[in-house]
């Protein structure tokens, strides 16, 4: 039996104490010696483990949860969610950190489906951007790439055009402002030298034309492609072309070999 077949039947005996005959009667694969070593465990010691894992593991996916997140959701129901992943994740942990933390953070937008809700999803997917930020992942190398993409210190966001207020109320500890859960604005993210976030709104077709860069086209020809798909945008063609240069300046847009 493998080691992580081994260490799956402990969890789950873990995770569910008051079942650990059963899981262990219903588990094949282990060898004599290996289910000799779990049935010494005692139901009553199953259980003081398990609820010292459990308590653990739901106090540590409460921690990691951003302190903006934190301050708008009731202590209890963001307890509840954490409980809920511990026992729907039984292999989760936070490790490696990033990684986890945005899989944690999808189970909670997720959980967070009213539609009164939209501000803390849009929230989420702010934080999980900053998230990138301070655990930036080199991206593997491309060959032949010769256009723009987005600089690791910044990203894109799709969220309430109240989206700024919130935050500004959330910094501030002030009451949240009213939100438009319905209409969608594009914003930049992104991370100064000094590490502070800002939020700078965008035209809808410079989104779009971010939105496309990957490094394969140049800004031209992803203008020219966003404008075929999009012919409203063609007044602003040349408007659109004239931000290359200002989000080359401030380091936002760079060519793929400059990034990797």
């Amino acid at each position: 039996m493998s080691l992580s077949s081994y260490q799956n039947t402990w969890i789950e005996m873990l995770m569910y104490p008051e079942r650990s005959a059963e899981i262990l009667a219903s588990t094949a694969d282990l060898t004599p010696a290996e289910r000799i070593l779990l049935a010494a465990v005692s139901p009553e010691r199953l259980q003081t483990i398990s609820k010292t894992v459990i308590y653990s593991r739901i106090s540590a996916f409460v921690r990691v949860v951003p302190a903006n997140l934190r301050s708008l959701l009731p202590a209890d129901r963001l307890e509840a969610m954490a409980r809920d992943y511990a026992y729907r994740e039984p292999l989760a942990s936070l490790y490696p950190l990033a990684q986890q933390t945005r899989q944690w953070l999808d189970f909670l937008a997720a959980a967070l489906s009213a539609e009164n809700e939209q501000h803390l999803r849009d929230l989420i997917r702010f934080e999980q951007l900053k998230s990138r930020f301070s655990h930036y992942e080199k991206p593997a190398p491309r060959q032949k790439l010769r256009g723009p993409v987005l600089s690791p210190a910044c990203g894109l966001l799709l969220a309430s055009p109240d989206f700024a207020a919130l935050l500004q109320a959330i910094w501030q500890e002030q009451s949240l402002p009213a939100y438009d859960n319905n209409t969608r604005q594009g914003y930049l993210v992104f991370e100064n030298p000094e590490r502070e976030v800002g939020l700078l709104p965008l035209h809808w077709g410079l989104y779009h034309v971010l939105q496309t860069c990957n490094g394969q086209q140049s800004w031209a020809e992803v203008l020219d492609a966003v404008c075929k798909s999009h012919p409203e945008l063609t007044a602003d063609h040349s408007t659109l072309c004239q931000w290359e240069a200002y989000l080359r300046q401030r380091g936002w847009l760079r060519d793929w070999q400059s990034v990797a």
